[in-house]
């Protein structure tokens, strides 16, 4: 993904006359400075010697910055702080223009969304190149923000999921970019709120008003989306949905066992019952906001319907695994703190219809109250020591019936490397 540009290009309408440079990147993080890359240096020269001992070619400043001698060229930026979302958007030549972009906030589903949407136009019938493209690596249709550092970074990214092929982009957004103005000239598409009525939503509320998408889809099941709702733009169209009250996007439980659940949908565009193999009522709730937005971004209602039906589980989350007729329900969860492992304990609660087994993993078996929420949610513990996990896993599926779920705590991996579903199957297989 590398790109050469002239420092004057670069800049122009910023510094006259700028010296013309010839750049291959730029970045601010003076640790990641690549040979031939700008350095953008906003701490006053701290980090000069090892930006230019890691090559960098050029380093901007601030207009007024006070910095030690250099051993690179350098050219002073009026306003540097406020323009670098639009300096990284332009040296990567505006990439988002290119993409239709879901921006999903929310402590709620926003990862469930994003998946759940990336999913879908990963199984996209209408992108022919996504064929040839997922045999040699496959497409990225969803991007987190929680580990992006600086907004370069975040446009490089974006660069390259356009270069890959990506037509649409789920964009899961941390609030520290929304509050850095990284979203800001962003043509977004559809900005999402999934809420789970503990979010300070005075953070995301910049993605609703600064940032104009051309649709919002929030979540009425909680105070603080109606109260998001009433911030937006009038010119923004704004679909809301939920389990609760009146939502233009309704969804609602018909029915939940150990394979999923059957929920009814009822939305602007039709109506309809699917059964989904997705666990937990919030997911629900994650199905609802994909599927607005999809609908939204032009996919037919039917097909939308057909995707909520398909639709699999983010990787680590409530993950079930059929096994053999008159095994149990393999779920696999990532669950490692006591907080987290009750809401999957709760979750799974909802479709039990016989036992409810609890697979610890070493490192949760070892914390008190994780094991206290364990032994008070479950029906049954199986603690697994440093050398034993596959063979408690073996005994806990050999001692379930058809009708119980087992939840197999924690990381999959720990029994050994490699794919966790195909690791789990092979124990299932030696259970049956």
């Amino acid at each position: 993904m590398k790109r050469e540009i002239g420092s004057a290009a670069l800049l122009e309408g910023w510094v006259p006359d700028a010296a013309d440079i010839r750049i291959c990147g730029i970045r601010s993080d003076a640790g990641r400075i690549e040979a031939g890359e700008a350095w953008v240096d906003l701490e006053g020269g701290r980090d000069m010697r090892l930006a230019a001992a890691r090559g960098a070619a050029l380093v901007l400043t601030p207009k007024n910055a006070r910095t030690p001698g250099r051993d690179m060229p350098a050219i002073a930026v009026p306003g540097l702080e406020d323009r670098l979302p639009e300096l990284a958007a332009r040296f990567w030549r505006h990439p988002a223009e290119q993409i239709a972009i879901a921006a999903v906030a929310g402590n709620g589903s926003s990862c469930a969304v994003g998946h759940y949407l990336a999913q879908s136009w990963r199984r996209s019938a209408d992108d022919v190149r996504r064929t040839v493209r997922e045999r040699a690596g496959g497409v990225t249709h969803y991007l987190p923000t929680a580990a992006i550092g600086e907004p370069f970074t975040l446009q490089e990214q974006l660069n390259g999921c356009l270069e890959n092929g990506a037509q649409q982009l789920a964009l899961d957004v941390a609030p520290h970019a929304l509050e850095r103005g990284w979203l800001d000239d962003l043509a977004l598409e559809v900005a999402v709120y999934c809420g789970d009525g503990k979010d300070n939503d005075k953070p995301l509320r910049p993605l609703f008003t600064r940032c104009r998408p051309r649709f919002a889809v929030v979540d009425h099941d909680t105070a603080e989306g109606k109260a998001l709702t009433r911030l937006v733009d009038a010119d923004v169209e704004v679909l809301t949905f939920g389990t609760n009250g009146s939502t233009e996007l309704q969804g609602s439980f018909l029915g939940m066992d150990a394979g999923g659940m059957t929920i009814r949908i009822a939305s602007p565009w039709g109506g309809g019952q699917v059964h989904t193999g997705l666990l937990g009522r919030r997911s629900l709730s994650a199905l609802l906001a994909a599927a607005g937005t999809l609908a939204l971004m032009g996919m037919p209602w039917d097909r939308v319907m057909h995707q909520v039906e398909i639709m699999g589980a983010v990787p680590g989350r409530l993950h079930r695994i059929d096994g053999e007729p008159g095994q149990p329900t393999a779920v696999i969860d990532h669950a490692h703190t006591a907080d987290e492992l009750e809401e999957a304990l709760r979750a799974l609660r909802s479709h039990l219809h016989g036992r409810l087994s609890c697979v610890l993993s070493r490192r949760a078996a070892r914390d008190a109250r994780t094991l206290r929420v364990a032994r008070l949610l479950s029906d049954r513990v199986f603690e697994t020591g440093a050398m034993n996990r596959a063979q408690v896993i073996r005994d806990a599926f050999r001692s379930s019936g058809s009708n119980d779920i087992v939840l197999i705590a924690g990381s999959v991996d720990e029994i050994a490397g490699g794919d966790e579903e195909r690791s789990l199957r092979r124990i299932m297989e030696a259970a049956a």
